[in-house]
Parts: structure tokens; C-alpha cells; sequence
């Protein structure tokens, strides 16, 4: 611990993850429709000053006094929805819906000084939902493959990766870098061992 910028010394470092988990699903009689829905509830916490943030490749610019506190990845609440749908012509449907808090983030004035709790605000909620169509094909020689579409972030939310934390700022809390509606074709090819 102590309140220099260095990583605890004397072995006195560590984190915690705890979670919770719920997960319900129905299956129609021959596994051609599935439909499952998750639920969450975790803490991860731990020193913000580990070797990685002070020394590493992803070393902070600013190395601040060590603090126990929620890690940058701590997700108190998610929730997850998912489903594989078979449509005739060998073709299915699978949608993918997650909702979960936002990450953690500290907020700092115009000269880069802790303002507040270190990680004590959290990015907006998350919430994006995702699909694929996929279709069963034979390519030659009998290799059995999918072909298929798969969309993301369909409902455009603005889900931003960085966000503007500067107290004094009239965007304080404004987030940019979302990740933004995508489509990607996907070929999958099963190679059969004999």
C-alpha cells in the first residue's frame, strides 16, 4: 500500500472478482430452437497501481498513489440474451443481445489531479444487439461449411470507448469512439479427421 505512485511492495497486493450467475433456456423438442437468458452479478476490485500500469507495455502517463478500488473491467450487472432460430433451407437465425454497466473511470481536473474516488464514475450503460444468418452448404468434395452474415451494434447505440472526464469541461462525461454498426461475411469449413 502507501501513498506513492509505485506498486505495493511486501507481497500486500492483490484483486478480487466475485460473481453471481443465473442462466435460464428452453429448447424446443429437438434442439432446432434455443432461447437462453443470463443475468450477472459480479465485483472486481483490487490495486489500481499493478506492475502493468507502472512499468509495463500499457504503462499510465501519470503513475498515481496506489489505491484499492473497482478495476477498470468491473461489470457490477449484466444481462445477456441469446437464441439460435432454424428456418427451412438450412438456415438459421442467431441473435445476441447484451446489457451490462458501464466500465469505470476517475474523474481528474484541467492539471490531471484525482477529483473524487479513483474509478468512482462509470461510463453510460451498455446495451447492443447482434445477429447472424448462417447457411448449411457442401462445398466440393464434401466439406460440410456455413456461410453467413453477421451484424453488429444493428440499433446504432452510441456505446463509446473513451469518454471526456474533465471535471471543469461543459462535455464532461461525453463518450467518443463508438463501436458502430457493422456487417462482416463469415465462411466456417469443417475439416473432417479420418
Amino acid at each position: 500500500g502507501g501513498d506513492t505512485g509505485a506498486p505495493p511492495s511486501g507481497g500486500d497486493a492483490e484483486s478480487r472478482a466475485r460473481s453471481v450467475e443465473a442462466t435460464v433456456g428452453v429448447r424446443s423438442a429437438h434442439g432446432s430452437h434455443q432461447f437462453y437468458l443470463s443475468y450477472v452479478r459480479s465485483r472486481t476490485e483490487g490495486h489500481l497501481n499493478d506492475l502493468n500500469t507502472v512499468a509495463g507495455n500499457l504503462a499510465q502517463p501519470q503513475v498515481l498513489p496506489d489505491q484499492r478500488a473497482p478495476l477498470p473491467v468491473d461489470v457490477p450487472h449484466r444481462l445477456l440474451a441469446w437464441g439460435i432460430i432454424s428456418l427451412p433451407w438450412r438456415l438459421t437465425i442467431s441473435p445476441f443481445m447484451e446489457v451490462r454497466s458501464g466500465f469505470p473511470f476517475t474523474m481528474i481536473d484541467e492539471n490531471w489531479n484525482v477529483v473524487g474516488a479513483r474509478n468512482g464514475s462509470r461510463f453510460p450503460l451498455f446495451a447492443s444487439l447482434d445477429f447472424a444468418v448462417e447457411k448449411a452448404l457442401r462445398l466440393p468434395f464434401g466439406l460440410p461449411a456455413r456461410l453467413g452474415l453477421k451484424f453488429f451494434n444493428i440499433a446504432g447505440r452510441n456505446n463509446g470507448r473513451s469518454i471526456q472526464r474533465e471535471v471543469a469541461r461543459p462535455d464532461l462525461g461525453r463518450t467518443s469512439d463508438p463501436i458502430r454498426r457493422q456487417i462482416r461475411g463469415t465462411l466456417e469449413i469443417a475439416w473432417n479427421k479420418g
